[in-house]
């Protein structure tokens, strides 16, 4: 669906904020290291290496808060339409014969053993056996509305994969949608969830550390030990505002990672998810179940990549497609059951 001019114009001053949050890093990385680590610790008589080590750290967590900033804002979260198109592709060449519909895999020893995953590529074998037309659209859907319907976006006209929801704000749907944010004029999906977990990751230690380094020089202001300016002005500013930032960022990184652990988004944490395995079956609710949790592991994984020295660096490596998800066999089987 395209975009409408209104939302056209709302994404373009939505960059407002974005210009704010930029502006903001550059005065806190002037306040804090060429006014506080470079002046006011030289003053305190602070040694020459607490002063590098504050200035290292800073550059890094400067560095990787912005580059994660960045890439949060410019890269799209992932639309249903090309993620289909593509995942049709595969599907229309991928080969019938071969039994992975089921919920069993083989092991590296040849033999048949129940996997406690089902793995994105056997749902996809599944696509391709139950859409035999080649021009038949790949939908694969175990979320869907209260009376059991297939969830179907009437704004942008077609129907929506587990985990995607339309943002009236972005004027589209949008992959494993979380929330939209202002502050970086985009959704949190898909494709960019990754960088937004670092981003406030590395901006709630920047916050934290700067808070606490900047309480010795603080309390000699206050202690009228030293001659207020309008740089110990700034300082103060900077040391309410990361104090602030740092709590509130310590409590949201907090619930992102409770969230990223358990394979949740935070709009399926707030709503009741609906499921229907059976596609004759009724749909099924559940409190404890979620079928998307395929352990601690796995569910940090599908995030954040399967290469550990990538974890931590903006860079994308998410698992999957945004359209299909790997699945819980104990959640499945147990919905199967309940219908």
């Amino acid at each position: 669906m395209a975009k409408t001019t209104k939302q056209k114009i709302i994404k373009v001053v939505g960059y407002l904020p974005v210009i704010l949050c930029l502006g903001a890093f550059c005065w806190g990385y002037y306040a804090y290291v060429f006014i506080y680590c470079r002046q006011r610790l030289l003053t305190l008589g602070a040694p020459n290496g607490l002063r590098l080590f504050l200035q290292i750290a800073a550059h890094l967590l400067i560095i990787l808060s912005i580059w994660s900033y960045l890439m949060v804002v410019f890269i799209h979260p992932g639309t249903p339409s090309k993620a289909l198109a593509t995942l049709k592709g595969r599907t229309s060449r991928s080969s019938s014969s071969d039994d992975d519909a089921n919920l069993y895999v083989r092991n590296s020893s040849g033999r048949d053993s129940e996997s406690p995953v089902i793995e994105s590529q056997q749902l996809q074998t599944m696509l391709h056996s139950q859409n035999e037309n080649a021009n038949s659209s790949p939908s694969f859907q175990i979320t869907v509305k209260q009376n059991g319907d297939k969830r179907y976006c009437r704004k942008c006209e077609y129907e929506k994969p587990d985990r995607c929801h339309h943002c009236s704000i972005c004027g589209e749907c949008i992959l494993k949608m979380d929330h939209h944010c202002p502050w970086i004029n985009n959704c949190v999906g898909f494709h960019n969830q990754k960088f937004f977990l670092l981003f406030i990751f590395y901006t709630a230690i920047l916050c934290t550390l700067a808070a606490f380094s900047l309480a010795p020089g603080l309390y000699h202001l206050f202690a009228g030990q030293m001659a207020i300016d309008i740089d110990d002005i700034q300082l103060a500013f900077l040391g309410l505002l990361t104090g602030l930032f740092g709590i509130m960022l310590i409590f949201f990184v907090g619930f992102h990672i409770y969230l990223l652990v358990n394979n949740r988004t935070t709009i399926e944490n707030l709503e009741r998810t609906v499921y229907k395995v059976d596609q004759n079956g009724s749909p099924t609710t559940s409190k404890y179940l979620n079928v998307f949790n395929i352990g601690t592991y796995r569910n940090f994984t599908e995030v954040m990549g399967r290469k550990p020295y990538l974890w931590f660096l903006p860079v994308g490596n998410t698992e999957g497609n945004g359209v299909l998800y790997p699945l819980s066999s104990y959640a499945y089987n147990t919905l199967s059951m309940a219908e």
